[in-house]
């Protein structure tokens, strides 16, 4: 009984080393706080938001999910799913906001244990 615990712990704490530290994100889009979400953006990033489709700088990224977020108070957010495989990753949530509720798809590259968003869809 001993080893399958200790075997369970040393799985859950190699995929906590592992995975990346998506909290100051999540945390941003529940918020509504884009330019916490700029220290976490690749250089440029595929948006999805409010209609609007185009690649963009992580300036112009900033500039588009806060237009959203002042159409669209934030309420809360929920990680519904998180996937992490080696150097790359994605996550799956839900935005309440006072009007609607939004589906948000995440994609990243991990580098140095933080995330880097290549792509935001806000649907």
């Amino acid at each position: 009984m001993k080893r399958i615990l200790l075997a369970l712990v040393m799985c859950v704490a190699w995929v906590a080393l592992y995975a990346a530290d998506l909290r100051p994100v999540t945390d941003a889009l529940a918020k509504g706080q884009a330019g916490a979400m700029q220290a976490y953006m690749d250089t440029e990033i595929d948006m999805h938001v409010a209609g609007t489709d185009k690649k963009c700088t992580a300036g112009d990224a900033v500039k588009l999910l806060s237009d959203f977020f002042g159409s669209n108070k934030p309420k809360t957010f929920t990680l519904l799913h998180n996937a992490d495989k080696k150097d790359t990753g994605f996550s799956v949530g839900t935005l309440e906001t006072t009007g609607a509720t939004f589906r948000v798809n995440l994609t990243y590259p991990i580098q140095d244990n933080t995330v880097r968003i290549q792509s935001i869809r806000i649907e």
